[in-house]
């Protein structure tokens, strides 16, 4: 009998699931994430805003 649980992360990383496999684009954060929406693009909404926050003050900094 094979452990399901140990096969979850290899069957994630190069099954069909692995398409929806992602890193988390926002700063400091280091967690991969499976995307449940095409459009989603930060593992949280706490990262989400992160990213927001970063970009508006680069933007204000340019400035």
């Amino acid at each position: 009998m094979t452990d399901t649980a140990s096969l979850s992360p290899v069957t994630a990383a190069t099954g069909h699931a692995a398409s929806w496999l992602s890193k988390c684009p926002a700063p400091r954060c280091l967690l991969n994430f499976t995307r449940h929406i095409s459009r989603q693009h930060w593992c949280s909404d706490v990262c989400g805003n992160r990213a927001r926050i970063a970009r508006t003050e680069e933007l204000v900094d340019e400035r």
